[in-house]
């Protein structure tokens, strides 16, 4: 058969002018939106009601085919997303504070596409991607077996986290919540024994302070945990001590833990205490079709033993996330980005990315290489046609995007200092 035509992608010294110009630019909005924002969610004269219908007001004039810079996610449905799935009343009134902020224009009424747009790149660089890349650095608890280590990554692990700022990984976890939920997964109810291992909800690659090169925290990743912290309703007090804790953690089958890092299916607050429905954003995987719980109700089995119950604000954080990543379309798109750029390694730490406009350069790259036709189709995601490019100056010599990633760090290495 005769192979489908290839395309060979160009990209101009004129495009990458105008993107370091837009850089610029996109700065000194985000700066002055960022005041507002901070000013607003501490404003206890207005009513996050009143914030909620301005920015439902901003995202329903907003253009439908108004695009993000990364992967061409659809502004408006992105802005939907992560408010109406806010998971906590002070998450909702952060979420509608922002969508104001970002979204004011220069004149009353007037509403800013550039800020709605640049606030939705910052939520995928700062929120969806952290989230979405983090398990790849956690390889959760180990089977539950004597003779396993306690984490498939350990030799990784070590590299990645300061061991005087981390508790050490002696099992705490998993043996707790072995105790708490009697050995059973806790959402597969089969005769037979199933292989499980305890999960971190979050991930402690989200919370470490410091990177596998023993560098503090970039201000990306304290973006991403101010953002946790408004939008969840989490404490950072203490949170990479406690992120061993068994309100941390739950016990899986190895399938459900695995699809469950991947955002495939959440955890669904009920009404009654510790009760959840169980969401599926696709095909449910065989094991789960076959012997899975639909609702689930946490207890502690552990015979005279407190041990806490998974927490609330954690699952519907987790549940948030799913929600967003599936209504966008972006999840897929993340986990190919992750792939291409990182061919080789089973650990990403996401703080190999650098903001969005990191982001943006890697996604420009995927687009002008054969990587772009690896990304997954969605209705929320608006192809790039190639046809609109400027004129050739430069030619990429090799469809491999993992080629530019030096040259990707040096540009935003030098835009962020």
């Amino acid at each position: 058969m005769d192979s489908e035509p290839h395309h060979e992608r160009v990209v101009s010294v004129e495009m990458v002018d105008n993107l370091a110009d837009g850089i610029t630019t996109l700065r000194l909005r985000d700066t002055s939106a960022m005041t507002v924002l901070a000013e607003e969610l501490n404003d206890s004269t207005s009513p996050t009601e009143e914030f909620v219908r301005k920015a439902e007001q901003y995202i329903r004039y907003l253009p439908r085919n108004v695009s993000t810079s990364v992967y061409k996610v659809r502004v408006r449905v992105l802005l939907e997303s992560m408010l109406g799935h806010a998971p906590c009343p002070g998450g909702k009134r952060y979420a509608a504070v922002a969508i104001t902020a970002f979204g004011r224009g220069n004149n009353d009424g007037d509403i800013s596409v550039q800020g709605l747009t640049l606030l939705a790149d910052k939520w995928i660089s700062c929120i969806l991607l952290p989230f979405k890349s983090s398990h790849k650095m956690d390889g959760g608890l180990g089977h539950m077996s004597a003779d396993t280590p306690l984490t498939p990554s350990l030799s990784e692990t070590k590299k990645v986290f300061d061991p005087e700022n981390t508790p050490d990984r002696d099992g705490r976890l998993r043996d707790q919540v072995i105790r708490r939920q009697g050995g059973q997964c806790a959402v597969i109810s089969c005769p037979k024994k199933v292989l499980t291992e305890a999960s971190h909800i979050f991930k402690r690659a989200l919370v470490s302070k410091k990177t596998k090169n023993g560098e503090e925290m970039k201000s990306t990743q304290r973006e991403t945990l101010d953002m946790l912290h408004h939008y969840g309703g989490i404490s950072l007090s203490n949170l990479e001590r406690r992120i061993d804790d068994p309100e941390n953690g739950i016990l899986l089958q190895m399938e459900m833990h695995t699809s469950f890092d991947k955002f495939e299916w959440c955890f669904e607050a009920m009404d009654e205490p510790n009760t959840y429905e169980i969401k599926w954003f696709g095909d449910e995987i065989q094991i789960f079709a076959d012997h899975g719980l639909h609702v689930v109700k946490f207890r502690n089995h552990a015979a005279g033993e407190h041990i806490a119950l998974p927490e609330r604000k954690y699952l519907k954080l987790h549940a948030a996330i799913a929600h967003v990543l599936h209504d966008t379309g972006i999840g897929e798109s993340l986990d190919t980005m992750l792939e291409i750029f990182n061919p080789h390694s089973a650990v990403v730490p996401y703080e190999k990315y650098q903001g969005q406009n990191d982001l943006a350069l890697r996604a420009m790259i995927m687009e002008l290489t054969d990587n772009s036709h690896h990304l997954p189709e969605h209705p929320n995601i608006i192809c790039n046609a190639t046809d609109d490019m400027a004129p050739v100056s430069q030619r990429l010599p090799h469809p491999n995007a993992s080629c530019y990633c030096r040259a990707i760090e040096n540009v935003t290495r030098t835009t962020t200092d």
